[in-house]
């Protein structure tokens, strides 16, 4: 398989161009969303794409904040280009209006999905932010943080946030010594790494932090963090939060408060419900695809093959009604 390309593994089913072209508004601009636009204008559909931020991108262009992680600006990129060769009309900058779908044969909904939001920290507080809001604005240099969720995005959050603070480069890191002046070219000697930042993970699990990270690499991530002075609490009960810092239960059953500057949520992701309801009635098929359909381990492949894949299924539509067609 390949993250971004579905074609791969399936190069002998070829779906020939549209014999009758659709009208087609695709809404929201990340993986899905793109990926189902190009396949669509590639097979002769006339595809409208609507994204409410300034640029298109979704998860992806949040992920490329993430240090180690700015080569997805690149796949970002190649889908740009594929959706101007292809004659899609992007829109950005703006939520959909339902005066969008006029004339439209389907409606794609791929808004994707949205930071899960814990009752205990209202983000109306100013020291709360989604993940999303938070990587977006930048990270801080000095201060306390709070991460809420020590998975997949709790961890980038926090290597996002220690990373510039990290003296050190990736030779000093591991202990390279490329002058060979050690036996094995490897040298005992660390650099202090801890940044000036001073980062909490709390999670509601007593299990490992990050146990369910990349099996291969999930160790480099949390001995990174260690190394960063990061400070890891398993099992919390949270019991609520003020514009200060916010108060929970630790595992052994102590209430403690915890003061700080920064809270951010990163404890899981729930469909982007935004724009679903505005085409529910319509001469148009609605069909939706991504994290809004089901957020559950969604990822960047599985979002990508469900737009290619509908557009495809499209690719073969004859001279009848075109929605009863994509009943």
């Amino acid at each position: 398989t390949c993250l971004v390309n579905p074609t791969a593994g399936r190069e002998l089913e070829v779906v020939p161009p549209a014999q009758k072209a659709l009208r087609v508004l695709v809404v929201g601009g990340g993986p899905a969303g793109m990926a189902c636009a190009v396949e669509a204008g590639r097979l002769g559909h006339r595809v409208k794409l609507v994204e409410r931020n300034a640029t298109v991108g979704g998860q992806f262009e949040l992920a490329s904040r993430i240090p180690g992680k700015d080569d997805f600006l690149q796949t970002i990129r190649y889908f740009t280009q594929r959706l101007a060769d292809f004659n899609v009309e992007c829109v950005t900058g703006r939520s959909v209006e339902a005066t969008d779908a006029v004339g439209c044969d389907v409606v794609v909904v791929a808004t994707g999905v949205q930071p899960r939001r814990p009752a205990e920290f209202p983000v109306e507080l100013p020291i709360v932010e989604p993940y999303d809001v938070a990587l977006r604005k930048g990270p801080s240099t000095s201060g306390r943080v709070a991460i809420i969720g020590a998975g997949g995005i709790g961890f980038d959050v926090a290597d996002w946030l220690t990373h510039a603070g990290d003296p050190a480069d990736f030779n000093a890191t591991w202990g390279i010594d490329g002058a060979l002046q050690h036996r094995g070219g490897l040298s005992t000697a660390r650099p202090d790494r801890t940044p000036p930042l001073d980062v909490h993970v709390f999670q509601r699990s007593e299990e490992k932090p990050g146990k369910h990270l990349g099996k291969t690499t999930g160790w480099i991530h949390r001995l990174t963090l260690r190394q960063r002075g990061v400070t890891f609490h398993t099992g919390v009960t949270y019991l609520g939060a003020d514009a200060t810092g916010f108060t929970y239960r630790a595992a052994d059953g102590e209430e403690l408060r915890f003061d700080c500057d920064r809270i951010i949520l990163c404890s899981g992701q729930t469909p982007n419900h935004s724009a679903r309801s505005t085409f529910a009635d319509g001469p148009h098929s609605v069909e939706v695809i991504g994290g809004v359909k089901d957020a559950r381990g969604i990822d960047a492949q599985r979002a990508i093959h469900e737009g290619w894949a509908l557009a495809r299924s499209w690719g073969q539509v004859a001279d009848k009604d075109s929605k009863a067609s994509l009943a």
